[in-house]
């Protein structure tokens, strides 16, 4: 297996988040690491594109993206690795003071999502997760027209749905599967808090 992990930042790294990177590499065995850092892109979904772009290019079995204020737990690659899924995911709260979460579990109806109290304890599957830490096969780009990652807007001009939602729209429509490993914790969101 060949890995890219994939970083994107407009704002520069946390160092937790390095630190969280760094110990879950050498925490990672058997496996090929490529790295590529998109920090160029006006929008993170044109980073985004970048990354998937690089995964194909260099040959890499799985792109994993983790965004730049995560802190994940060292086997994070490794039980995500484990499962042998097309695309799998973490929960996390977002950036904010809230009882939200990142996921839509599979049969989660938009606007209605299941209550985090009641979400499995077992890898489920999902409509969407959020992209803070992801590990994508490879194919998925090869088999999912482009733009990958895109944006869906409201016609006044706000966002209805971000980038990873989008990807995941696409992703399940070409027949493509989305998990959720909820043993993968704590994953912490870093804001002026760690949420």
């Amino acid at each position: 297996m060949k890995i890219c992990i994939g970083l994107l930042s407009n704002r520069g790294f946390e160092q937790q988040m390095v630190l969280s990177l760094l110990k879950m590499i050498d925490f990672t065995d058997d496996v090929e690491f490529h790295f590529e850092v998109a920090t160029e892109g006006y929008t993170i979904a044109e980073n985004r594109n970048f990354l998937a772009a690089k995964s194909c290019q260099n040959n890499c079995t799985h792109l994993m993206m983790i965004d730049d204020d995560m802190i994940i737990p060292e086997f994070t690659l490794k039980l995500m690795l484990s499962h042998d899924k097309d695309m799998i995911g973490v929960n996390y709260n977002p950036r904010m003071l809230s009882d939200g979460y990142m996921v839509w579990k599979k049969g989660d109806k938009e606007g209605q999502r299941t209550k985090k109290e009641d979400l499995p304890n077992e890898l489920y599957e999902c409509e969407a997760i959020g992209f803070g830490a992801v590990l994508i096969k490879t194919k998925l780009f090869h088999e999912i027209e482009r733009p990958w990652f895109d944006w869906e807007m409201y016609d006044t001009g706000m966002i209805k749905t971000g980038e990873d939602y989008y990807f995941c729209k696409k992703a399940t429509k070409k027949g493509f599967k989305i998990w959720c490993d909820p043993h993968i914790k704590p994953v912490q969101h870093i804001g002026k808090w760690l949420y």
